[in-house]
């Protein structure tokens, strides 16, 4: 990065840092920067000879409202767990007593 390519209100990092930085321009030799969260305090002060530690912050596009991909729900059944009830032997006898043929 050079002198001739920042921009003031322009956003930046130091490379392979997450920490956001707002160029607010130069005071005598030094070029001043303060964080994105904490405006109006100067929180760097780099020389012409120090810009090539910064990058140019690419923008972050959040998307909101999307709901995450939710995985297959999947039951598991056991057969022998679904079966109905054995009925008592009394109840067979009644039931084939009452039949009808």
């Amino acid at each position: 990065m050079q002198a001739r390519e920042l921009r003031i209100n322009g956003k930046y990092n130091f490379r392979d840092q997450s920490e956001r930085l707002v160029y607010i321009g130069k005071a005598g030799n030094w070029h001043q920067f303060e964080k994105l969260r904490e405006p109006g305090i100067v929180w760097s002060a780099l020389l012409d000879s120090d810009l090539q530690l910064l990058e140019e912050t690419k923008q972050v596009v959040l998307i909101v409202g999307i709901a995450p991909i939710q995985e297959p729900h999947y039951e598991y059944h056991d057969s022998r767990f679904n079966q109905k009830p054995e009925k008592s032997s009394f109840t067979r006898k009644i039931n084939r007593s009452t039949k009808r043929w």
